[in-house]
């Protein structure tokens, strides 16, 4: 299967779902751009995030290959592949309802001392970078997000 992807709406590149032995392989394909770039999968009310694109010469690019079991966290049918969290976003057919809340609920420092980079990524003054973040509060890293600005992040340093 192919399907369209769509980045800040519109269509900018492929993403093909082939069966290969007991694996699921997604392949993506798009014209380079600045920025970091996440795919989301949407359908039957479902989203969920394949991964982060990244450059090949002049393309951007995803391989994922997964189980079936892994294949199973992602909706089953795929209407929509865009570099939006929410199907109803990216579509702006209707608000989407808030993110839920990770548990516990993350650090809330000044957005002061943090400077927004051109890719959405911040900067601290004193190295540290910060790069938005979209996780279900079950995942292992939700306990290590700060909310800088209204806005969750990893934060991290080189």
């Amino acid at each position: 299967m192919e399907y369209p992807i769509y980045i800040e709406g519109r269509e900018s590149g492929t993403l093909s779902e082939t069966t290969e032995g007991l694996y699921t392989v997604f392949r993506a394909d798009c014209p380079k751009r600045n920025g970091m770039i996440r795919l989301w999968l949407h359908g039957g009310g479902q989203s969920a995030c394949l991964g982060l694109l990244a450059p090949r010469g002049e393309r951007l690019v995803l391989t994922r290959r997964l189980s079936r079991q892994a294949r199973a966290a992602f909706p089953r049918t795929i209407e929509r592949v865009s570099d939006q969290p929410r199907a109803a976003a990216a579509q702006r057919t209707a608000p989407a309802p808030p993110p839920p809340t990770p548990s516990p609920a993350p650090q809330e420092p000044d957005s002061e001392g943090w400077r927004a980079l051109g890719d959405g990524t911040l900067l601290a003054s004193d190295g540290r970078h910060a790069i938005p973040a979209a996780l279900p509060p079950d995942s292992p890293l939700a306990p290590h997000l700060m909310r800088i600005g209204g806005r969750d992040y990893l934060v991290f340093r080189l």
